[in-house]
């Protein structure tokens, strides 16, 4: 590189710094007398200044803070930079929102500088392919599903934006956007994630520490899915049916125990019908749920067995956070949120699932809404036992009938 060339990349990251450091809601707000960040959310971002200022002024905030990256990679490219130093610049013109040198490095969360990056880098997808349509399309569909059930916005970028990210890795491989669309979602996805926690945006139903820690033990079972994708189908019927024996007797006896005035018929009838909140140890129940599935079906279709095991322990994970989050409504057997907690991991898997095997989507697609849809049904024992058996054999018949 040379000396010019130097001089330009580093002219180009000062004069983006600079652009990102003004702050038209902190300038409108000392001109009102108001220190914008000291009243409202505390942001000096659009939306604060809205509120406390009114919309003429969150309008020409919410303009400039939108284009400021955009102008600073504009300006970079006149300047004849090349493409890494002119992606860095609007990077500069973000981070010089976050930090402005003139009040003590205290600015605003750069979100709006981020989501234009983001749009601009969309922009130049669509004119590589236009397989990123259709997949913008499918993602609006799961954020409508999202809004239906939950009010907390910025939930959906940590739900979505991961995916934005792995799809272009998957179909535009060789594009030189990839890692700085990767960044910006990164960015978005961190401050989206610290605006929930910060500002205390999801009040469970439960004990937090007991959601997290049940969501962690729903996690901790795709392990054994995680194991079955890398052993001999055999040997991961052992080690599950091993695990699902020894945690299933000893929960079996303790229930036993705590039910001595029933007799024996009643006392299995009551074991088999327990719910999870009754606690029939729910691992033991997943566990034997998945040796059973293995066993039937892993000797057709390993992958098969492993798309709906994901499908149905993932599908928990959503359905069990949508529920104690925001879970008010009644739907048959389960709420609403839950719901669409399980429609919106079926979606999300759908298109993994697709990009990896190349399996009719139509099938995945039905193999894990079928999962959801189970979930309605009043099933006269645990439907955690039968619901990844049915799932899978509807798969694995409409890959036979030639779907």
């Amino acid at each position: 590189m040379t000396a010019y060339l130097i001089f330009i990349s580093i002219i180009s990251i000062i004069i983006g710094y600079l652009l990102g450091s003004i702050l038209p809601a902190y300038i409108i707000g000392r001109l009102k007398g108001v220190d914008i960040r000291k009243v409202g959310s505390k942001n000096a971002g659009t939306s604060n200044v809205y509120h406390e200022l009114g919309l003429k002024y969150a309008v020409l905030t919410g303009f400039y803070d939108f284009f400021k990256g955009l102008l600073a990679i504009w300006i970079s490219s006149l300047l004849q930079a090349n493409f890494i130093i002119t992606q860095l610049a609007g990077y500069a013109a973000v981070v010089g929102h976050v930090f402005p040198f003139y009040i003590n490095f205290r600015g605003g969360q750069g979100l709006a500088s981020s989501m234009a990056l983001l749009i601009y880098y969309m922009i130049t997808y669509i004119f590589l392919g236009t397989d990123i349509l259709v997949f913008l399309l499918y993602l609006l569909l799961i954020v409508i599903l999202y809004k239906l059930s939950c009010k907390v916005t910025n939930l959906i970028a940590i739900l979505i934006y991961p995916l934005i990210s792995y799809f272009v890795w998957v179909y535009y491989p060789t594009s030189q956007f990839n890692i700085f669309t990767s960044i910006i979602l990164a960015y978005i996805i961190i401050m989206a994630l610290y605006n929930i926690i910060k500002f205390k945006k999801i009040e469970f139903s439960e004990d937090p520490k007991q959601v997290w820690w049940k969501l962690l033990l729903n996690s901790s079972l795709m392990i054994f899915v995680i194991l079955f994708v890398f052993l001999q189908l055999m040997f991961s019927l052992i080690l599950i049916g091993l695990i699902a024996i020894i945690l299933g007797s000893i929960d079996f006896f303790k229930f036993f125990n705590q039910n001595q005035d029933e007799n024996i018929v009643k006392r299995l009838k009551s074991a088999i019908k327990i719910t999870q909140e009754k606690k029939f140890l729910y691992i033991s129940i997943i566990l034997f749920s998945m040796f059973l599935t293995m066993l039937i079906f892993g000797f057709f279709s390993k992958i098969v067995v492993i798309i709906t095991l994901t499908y149905f322990l993932i599908g928990d994970i959503f359905g069990r956070f949508f529920r104690l989050a925001y879970g008010k409504r009644t739907l048959l057997t389960i709420t609403l949120e839950e719901f669409m907690g399980y429609m919106i991991s079926g979606l999300i898997l759908t298109f993994i699932f697709f990009s990896i095997t190349h399996i009719n989507p139509l099938i995945l697609l039905l193999g894990g809404l079928s999962i959801v849809h189970l979930q309605l049904i009043p099933f006269k024992i645990n439907k955690n036992l039968l619901i990844p058996l049915f799932s899978c054999f509807l798969m694995l018949l409409l890959i036979f009938i030639g779907l």
